[in-house]
Formats: structure tokens, C-alpha cells, sequence
């Protein structure tokens, strides 16, 4: 069948009349791999539209994302209190590399919280995948020297928080 513009405009309002009753927008159609493909051209509005979207539905990787853009300031300013939002949501949901960023970013400025850095940089060390192993490493150099900030006891506290974490259950919505 050949495709003309008369065609296209008679099928654009079916297509997003289907979009709509499955609960999907039109941006919604951009897939993960497609926003990845825009962070990777370094096209980081694009990435962030279609990111948003999927972190908004629960997505740990895109809200890792999302949060790892607003902490560098791609596509958007930069945020620190934005980015803590998106990479404690991903990091909460099992995202090791959010895990990772998110303890990071807990051990510097004036509101750092070694506890919390203990147990995301804790985490982060043993669950990254065996590929980011350099990574693992690092996460786990950065926990001990978390470590050095804590009394006993916050070692302790931070200790059971490591070890009672369990991910937060996927979004109903993905």
C-alpha cells in the first residue's frame, strides 16, 4: 500500500486516539532505547523528554538518568536537590549506579549524611554489575571513608540499614 500525506493524515488522529486509550501520550511512544540513543548524541532535551516520561512511570534506569542529568546540569540547570529526588528514587528501586551517584552526592556540602552515603555506597559495591567492577571498588573505598565520619553507633545504624534494604516494589503503572 502506498503511503501519501492524505493517508498519514487520516491515520495520525487513529494512532493517537489508540495512544490515548492505553494510557500512553504521544511522547510516551519515544522507547527507553530511543532517549538513550538521544543521551548518547548528547541531544539531552530530547533524552530528558522521553526519560522523564518513563521515570515518572516508576522506571529505576530512567529515574537514575534523570537524576544523573540534573546533578551535571544536561539539558536542564543544575539541580542538587532535583537530582536527589531521582537518584533516591532509582536507588531505592534497585539501581546500583543510583546507589552509587546517590552516595556520592551524600558525602559532600553542608547537608552531607554519611549514614545514608554508608548504605548507598554499601550497596552500590556489591550489587554493580561484575563489568563495572572498577566502580564496585570505588563505591566500596568511598563507603570506609564514609566509615571515618561515624561514631559507633551510626556505623552500626548504617550497617542494619544495609543490610535490612530490600527494593521498593515497581510502579503498578509500568
Amino acid at each position: 500500500m502506498k503511503t501519501t500525506k492524505r493517508t498519514t493524515r487520516l491515520l495520525a488522529p487513529a494512532a493517537l486516539f489508540l495512544l490515548a486509550i492505553a494510557g500512553a501520550s504521544p511522547a510516551m511512544a519515544q522507547s527507553m532505547a530511543e532517549a538513550r540513543a538521544a543521551y548518547q548524541r548528547g541531544d539531552y532535551a530530547a533524552a530528558l523528554r522521553g526519560l522523564r516520561l518513563h521515570a515518572e512511570r516508576g522506571d529505576a534506569v530512567a529515574q537514575s538518568m534523570v537524576g544523573t542529568m540534573y546533578a551535571r546540569g544536561q539539558g536542564v540547570d543544575e539541580d542538587a536537590a532535583e537530582a536527589l529526588k531521582w537518584l533516591r528514587l532509582a536507588a531505592e528501586g534497585g539501581e546500583a549506579h543510583a546507589q552509587y551517584n546517590l552516595g556520592t552526592m551524600l558525602m559532600g556540602g553542608a547537608d552531607a549524611d554519611y549514614e545514608q552515603a554508608y548504605k548507598w555506597l554499601g550497596l552500590a559495591a556489591v550489587r554493580l554489575p561484575e563489568s563495572r567492577r572498577a566502580l564496585s571498588g570505588k563505591a566500596a573505598r568511598f563507603r570506609e571513608l564514609a566509615a571515618m565520619f561515624l561514631t559507633p553507633q551510626e556505623l552500626t545504624r548504617a550497617r542494619r540499614m544495609m543490610r535490612e534494604w530490600r527494593p521498593r516494589k515497581e510502579s503498578p503503572a509500568r
